[in-house]
């Protein structure tokens, strides 16, 4: 395979038509028909067949576009990188989901910087659906947080790094508080959520992403929680519990320095949400990104809430 053949038969594939594709590829109809019969001689198969006025593949020509399609992948992260080479300082912009903002960063940083002291990081802090927003428009190279939806995923790539537990957070003051216990099998602080049922609960509003475990969570547990108060963010309602307003759900992660709060987890380690990179799936990663990236999940692939330790 050469270059210009594969981009030949990759937009004759694309459009269906050697003449729109000639089109495409600033050459004349006849050029682009002759190179693709040459083509074929030399390959000793026929590559397309004409169906209902639209060429299709043949199984041959299946097997080439998949093989074309990998080269084509691997030329797109030869020229990116040969380009940090040339520029010998790269930028990459990375973003970051709001309940990971408590994860190290900085150490994570501060190893990169070690392994790439010219380059630049440009973090961008926002909610899941806004950097998927900025995935898309080319804004971020990739960013760490929850899957995408189904949706999605067609152009999206995720790689699951860690799995982040759901946990109950509780005001010490609040008499609730006195039955957190160590759970029989995994020792970690446990309450029985039923123990909850007639408690104030402060729920994160639709547009958190975390919203839709904590529903999946209470609808397995057949838990019907009284939801006082509505927040845009997990991080307010972990502000509110920490005031004695109410109880929340949020994720081991999101555990912070919050004062005046116990966590415990609520079941067994079943009720988790996956996090890790998410990165377009016509956009292969650079060099220098995935080193960021197995930076960062050197730092965060064992995140288990243990002992329920606070992050440091």
């Amino acid at each position: 395979m050469i270059i210009k053949e594969i981009d030949y038969v990759l937009a004759i594939h694309q459009y269906g038509s050697i003449t729109t594709a000639a089109d495409r590829l600033f050459i004349t109809q006849s050029a682009l028909s002759k190179y693709l019969q040459s083509l074929e001689e030399r390959l000793g198969f026929k590559l397309f067949v004409r169906k209902n006025n639209k060429l299709s593949l043949t199984e041959e020509g299946e097997l080439y576009i998949r093989f074309a399609n990998h080269v084509t992948d691997e030329r797109k992260v030869f020229l990116m990188e040969t380009e940090e080479l040339r520029k010998k300082k790269s930028d990459i912009y990375v973003g970051i989901g709001l309940i990971l903002e408590s994860i190290r960063f900085r150490d994570i940083m501060d190893d990169f910087k070690k392994l790439h002291p010219n380059s630049n990081i440009y973090l961008n802090s926002q909610r899941n659906t806004q950097n998927i927003s900025s995935i898309k428009d080319g804004k971020i190279s990739f960013f760490f947080g929850y899957p995408p939806d189904d949706e999605d995923t067609d152009h999206l790539v995720f790689e699951p790094i860690f799995q982040d537990e759901l946990l109950v957070a509780i005001p010490e003051s609040h008499p609730a508080a006195r039955c957190i216990a160590p759970h029989p099998v995994t020792s970690k602080p446990y309450i029985d959520l039923r123990t909850l049922q007639k408690e104030q609960f402060i729920m994160q509003s639709e547009q958190c992403w975390i919203r839709r475990f904590i529903l999946k969570m209470f609808e397995d547990l057949q838990f019907s929680p009284d939801i006082s108060t509505y927040t845009n963010s997990t991080y307010a309602a972990l502000n509110l519990v920490s005031k004695g307003l109410g109880i929340a759900l949020c994720a081991y992660s999101m555990m912070g320095s919050f004062p005046n709060i116990r966590f415990a987890t609520v079941d067994d380690d079943s009720h988790s949400i996956p996090n890790g990179v998410i990165y377009r799936r016509d956009k292969p990663l650079t060099r220098l990104e995935r080193d960021f990236i197995d930076i960062f999940s050197k730092y965060n692939k064992n995140n288990t809430i243990g002992t329920m330790q606070r992050p440091v």
